[in-house]
């Protein structure tokens, strides 16, 4: 765990129902984490996670996820496998366009009493989740309450020789504003009873940019973006954002989406991992690589990944996550050992099996200009 710093951040992973999910902090409702992450080991095979295969034949048959309208799912071809999500090409994304936070029609509205600042936040979270047609988040109080006491115990105790704890998601009893050791004690503290939880953070006092913060990243894009945490809760303060995520209402174990979404376009082009902590695996040129690329889904064994320029054949080498301690169960990572090149198409595929036989994931984005990924995360 990195404490904040220049340009640092802290990540550890979390459980939800029973499942390894990636989070920040996270891990059960009685406050006991998961793991504290890591670089994957090395090697090439999917299972290893580390240095990347190049690519490979697609296995026949099965079913290919090519993204398609927001919420309707992908283009389904062959037999068995479950219909992956995906949006189209122009919707609103927080991810790429902090400015773009309005209420997505698609989501409920907020609880009455709901902060701003929080509202922000939740507004800023769904755009990306619309867009990738994943379900709406839902903004809980007990969560925006157990969020702002923290980052009140974050600003407050910032800097002082024995109040200032180790792990920024950790608080020291008996110290100004203290609410609970970890981020499961003080969820559980402000009435959030759901099993399970995840928290980020980010040292920006900005709830739209703290959101694109985490997105534009390799582990703390993971809750932000999961079909399998429903419920959120901002509070900011002086220079921090803290997010904390609960399971919410469950959603189906067939989902399956990535990121960014199919077609989108105006994706950054780069991604330093050393902003991030733990360091996610360094690409053999070292940082910035290119930007990161995550699948969900559950009960997928991946055979064969790859990406191209679209319209050519050559195979871009890239870092492969899967298995990584600190991304969890649900979630994949790729990302090319070398920045994306700008006004530029990709094509992303992806093989495997899954319960209900073979799948294919086939889809495309295009960078914008300039790189807009950066900033700390805790």
């Amino acid at each position: 765990m990195r404490k904040p710093g220049a340009n640092g951040l802290g990540i550890l992973a979390g459980i939800v129902a029973g499942l390894a999910l990636a989070g920040c902090s996270g891990g059960t409702n009685s406050g006991a984490s998961l793991g504290s992450g890591g670089a994957s080991s090395s090697g090439g095979t999917p299972a290893s996670g580390g240095a990347s295969s190049i690519g490979g034949t697609s296995p026949s048959g099965g079913a290919v996820f090519s993204g398609g309208t927001s919420g309707s799912g992908g283009a389904l071809s062959g037999s068995g496998g479950v219909l992956g999500t995906g949006g189209s090409g122009g919707i609103r994304d927080a991810g790429a366009n902090t400015s773009e936070v309005g209420a997505p029609a698609e989501c409920p509205a907020p609880p009455a009493g709901a902060p701003a600042d929080a509202v922000t936040a939740l507004n800023a979270e769904n755009a990306a989740r619309v867009a990738m047609g994943v379900p709406c988040a839902s903004l809980v109080l007990a969560l925006c309450t157990s969020a702002l006491n923290h980052c009140n115990y974050y600003t407050t105790n910032q800097g002082s020789a024995t109040c200032q704890a180790a792990s920024a998601h950790n608080e020291i009893a008996g110290c100004p504003q203290f609410t609970g050791a970890d981020p499961g004690a003080r969820i559980k503290a402000a009435g959030y009873t759901s099993n399970g939880w995840s928290e980020c953070m980010a040292f920006r006092g900005d709830p739209a940019g703290a959101v694109k913060t985490f997105i534009d990243s390799v582990y703390h894009r993971t809750a932000v973006l999961s079909p399998w945490y429903r419920d959120m809760g901002y509070g900011g303060g002086t220079g921090c954002d803290t997010i904390d995520f609960g399971p919410g209402t469950a959603a189906a174990k067939t989902v399956t989406a990535f990121y960014p979404y199919d077609g989108q376009i105006g994706v950054p082009l780069s991604f330093n991992g050393a902003n991030e902590g733990p360091t996610p695996p360094v690409p053999p040129t070292g940082w910035p690589s290119g930007y990161p690329i995550t699948l969900y889904g559950q009960g997928i064994t991946v055979s064969n990944h790859q990406i191209v320029v679209d319209g050519t054949t050559t195979l871009l080498a890239h870092q492969w996550l899967d298995g990584d301690t600190a991304l969890g169960s649900t979630a994949k990572v790729l990302y090319t050992d070398a920045p994306l090149t700008a006004n530029t198409t990709y094509r992303v595929t992806i093989t495997g099996t899954s319960t209900a036989g073979s799948v294919t994931f086939d889809w495309t984005f295009t960078t914008g200009a300039a790189s807009t990924g950066g900033g700390r995360r805790g």
